[in-house]
């Protein structure tokens, strides 16, 4: 029996509660201090305080929708009193436009809220904060800044048929994850914004194309690639979109193999 390949940076579908380490932390060298991580961790909760406030609260986005749901009828209403001459048209009308008006007016108000978030000097320091959190964490972790900046593919999966497949999560499947790749005369490594892996040069198997349309933020992306790795009898797979290939292969000193079309 084959054995399961398994995807590197992602997690079976048991742990999609859990905030657990994600597949291949036995590549796993070196992790972040703790104060570098509680930087990040304090900016993530800042950015998404942010974040919140650059859409409309809960509450008044059912209200818009509220009056958005009456207005169009009482319109149509109106239409309708136009064409069999009935003597309330005007009170349909005035209706309305009424809650039509309110709609609008609340959705404007979203706009101008937005915007002033956007170009709000909050954001400029957030976003200064951020970034030295980052160099920070990068220091601690002692990535070269030679170091090529490319992406994975992440996903939860299940196991069908002896093969990893992506499950559905959090209204996605799978998501894109920023790492910094540079090899020495061992070893190639990635790192994220918390921890180092390695992987054996002699472990890099081949990088395999998949023709096989996938969607990010509803974005589509119709071929991805694996980089094949076994280490200690067992495969292991990091996926990675076409668009870094380049970069992969000059790091790994491998070629685009062969392509399955799913």
């Amino acid at each position: 029996m084959i054995p399961t390949m398994i995807p590197i940076f992602c997690a079976h579908k048991n742990r999609i509660k859990e905030n657990g380490p994600v597949d291949g932390s036995e590549f796993l060298v070196k992790t972040v201090s703790p104060h570098p991580r509680k930087d990040l961790r304090d900016c993530d909760e800042r950015i998404a305080k942010a974040a919140n406030k650059l859409v409309l609260p809960t509450g008044l986005r059912l209200i818009a929708l509220f009056c958005l749901g009456i207005g169009i009828p009482m319109l149509y209403a109106a239409l309708l009193s136009v064409k069999h001459e009935r003597e309330d048209l005007w009170i349909f009308l005035t209706e309305g436009i009424v809650f039509l008006a309110a709609a609008g007016v609340i959705a404007f108000w979203g706009l101008l809220r937005k915007r002033k978030m956007l170009n709000s000097r909050e954001r400029e320091d957030l976003a200064v904060t951020a970034e030295k959190a980052r160099r920070n964490a990068r220091k601690d972790l002692g990535i070269p800044s030679t170091a090529e900046t490319a992406e994975v593919l992440t996903f939860f999966y299940k196991i069908k048929h002896g093969r990893a497949t992506p499950v559905y999560c959090d209204g996605g499947v799978f998501t894109l994850v920023e790492i910094r790749l540079w090899r020495d005369g061992q070893s190639l490594y990635a790192a994220d914004l918390e921890q180092v892996y390695a992987f054996p040069l002699q472990s890099l198997r081949r990088l395999t194309g998949v023709e096989k349309t996938i969607y990010i933020d509803r974005i589509p992306l119709h071929r991805h690639y694996v980089l094949e790795i076994r280490h200690q009898g067992q495969d292991y797979g990091i996926y990675f979109p076409s668009y870094h290939l380049e970069t992969v292969k000059k790091l790994t000193g491998l070629s685009a193999g062969n392509t399955l079309h799913l």
